[in-house]
């Protein structure tokens, strides 16, 4: 998994930065003691951006790089609509899980092709995308 995609990830759910130390601490941390160890200490290695780094200047910065990036939320299964239904088959297209059309509803193409992603990714195939599914796409 890339540290760009690690990072991104961690700042849009609201993990602070701490250039310095080149750490990311827990959710609404501001100042965190010094020589205390939290439980939700991540390391990075030293090209983590500064913390006054905003998420949208680093979504930039790596859009120069790849597309911008989406983030699947919601438990998906067949007969599911909306948004992130089409974002899922857009990704699955642009993989070559499935082809078109880009629908926003949750039918056997796309239940078909979840699997296949399932299965060529080492994760149970249920055909619908529950959290290791997100995980795996989230992480891409």
């Amino acid at each position: 998994m890339k540290y760009t995609s690690i990072l991104i990830l961690l700042l849009v759910l609201g993990f602070t930065v701490q250039a310095d130390a080149a750490v990311i601490y827990g959710r609404g941390t501001v100042n965190q003691p010094t020589g205390s160890t939290p439980d939700n200490l991540f390391v990075f290695p030293t090209q983590v951006k500064p913390a006054t780094t905003s998420v949208q200047d680093t979504v930039q910065a790596s859009s120069s790089i790849q597309s911008p990036v989406f983030f699947f939320y919601s438990y998906l299964k067949p007969g599911s609509r909306g948004k992130e239904v089409s974002e899922l088959q857009k990704r699955l297209i642009d993989e070559k899980y499935m082809t078109g059309p880009i629908t926003g509803f949750f039918g056997s193409k796309t239940f078909n092709a979840v699997l296949l992603f399932q299965k060529e990714n080492g994760i149970s195939s249920v055909g619908f995308v529950g959290p290791l599914t997100r995980a795996v796409l989230n992480a891409r």
